[in-house]
C-alpha cells in the first residue's frame, strides 16, 4: 500500500506506543517496485517493526533495497490444516457427484477452455457447480451449469467434496490443496497475468506445476493424473511450520 495516501499509513501500524511490538505477517505491497521517492519514508516506518514477513518475493526485494530484513512466509490460511477448515464447513444437500468451478476474475468461458472442459465433465458423468464472486471484474454467470452463491462455510464444503476443482483463484487452489482435492489451475491472461505469480510460486514450492493448464490439450492429462498427497502434505507442513516459527518469540 502506498504511504502517499494518508489512510494507508494504518497498514504500517503508524500509531501507538513506540515500545509496542509491531509484526507484519504475510504482508503484500501489491506491486513489484515501490516508488523511489517514497522509499526513505517507507524505511522509517518499517524500522519500527520487530519482524517483517511478506508473502511475495517482490516484497522481500523491496525491503532488501532499503536494508530491511524481510522473511518470505506462507499465506496465513496455511497455518491451519484441512481438518481444521473441515470442521467449519456446512454441507449443501441434494448435490450428487460434481466438479466445482470457483469462477473469480473469469468473464469468458474460453478463459478456462470450456469447450474442452465441459465434454470432459460430461464423460465423467459429473454435475457442474459454480460459485462466482467479484474480483477485478464483477461476478457474472457465464457457464451452462448450476450456480450456487455459497457462504464461506458452504464454499469450504464444495471444495472438500468436489471430484475436482477448476479455478484461477489463489485461495481456490490453496484450499483445494489443504483439502486434498484434485484441481486444475487456469492462469489469468493478458493484463491480469501478473496475478498468477503467487499461485505459480506456491505450485512450484509444492512440486505441483503440472496442474497448470496452458491450453485445452492440457485438460485431460492433468485431470487424469494422480496427485501424491502424502508428498504434498509433507511439503505444506514444512511451510506451515516455517510460518509458526516466524510467529514464535523468545
Amino acid at each position: 500500500q502506498l504511504i502517499s495516501q494518508e489512510d494507508n499509513r494504518a497498514f504500517y501500524l503508524d500509531f501507538g506506543n513506540e515500545k509496542v511490538n509491531r509484526i507484519a505477517y504475510a504482508a503484500s505491497f501489491a506491486m513489484t517496485q515501490y516508488p523511489t521517492e517514497l522509499l526513505p519514508e517507507l524505511k522509517q516506518l518499517l524500522l519500527k517493526f520487530k519482524k517483517v514477513g511478506v508473502r511475495e518475493i517482490d516484497g522481500v526485494n523491496i525491503c532488501k533495497n532499503i536494508n530491511i530484513n524481510a522473511t518470505l512466509v506462507p499465506d496465513p490460511t496455511i497455518l491451519f490444516k484441512g481438518e481444521d477448515y473441515r470442521k467449519l464447513s456446512n454441507p449443501i444437500s441434494n448435490i450428487k457427484k460434481f466438479t466445482f468451478i470457483y469462477s473469480l476474475n473469469i468473464n469468458n468461458p474460453q478463459q478456462i477452455y470450456w469447450e474442452s472442459l465441459n465434454p470432459y465433465i460430461n464423460r465423467k458423468e459429473l454435475n457442474t457447480i459454480v460459485t462466482t464472486a467479484d474480483g477485478l471484474i464483477p461476478a457474472c454467470e457465464i457457464f451452462d451449469a448450476q450456480y450456487i452463491y455459497a457462504t464461506p462455510n458452504e464454499w469450504l464444503w464444495l471444495i472438500d467434496n468436489a471430484e475436482f476443482v477448476v479455478t484461477a483463484s489463489f485461495h481456490g487452489i490453496l484450499f483445494s490443496i489443504l483439502m486434498n482435492t484434485p484441481f486444475i489451475y487456469m492462469p489469468l491472461r493478458n493484463v491480469k497475468a501478473g496475478m498468477n505469480n503467487r499461485v505459480i510460486l506456491l505450485l512450484k514450492e509444492l512440486e505441483l506445476e503440472d496442474r497448470i493448464c496452458n491450453s485445452k490439450e492440457d485438460i485431460k492429462p492433468i485431470l487424469d493424473s494422480k496427485i501424491n498427497w502424502d508428498k504434498v502434505n509433507m511439503l505444506i507442513n514444512t511451510m506451515r511450520n516455517s510460518g509458526k516459527t516466524f510467529l514464535t518469540f523468545n
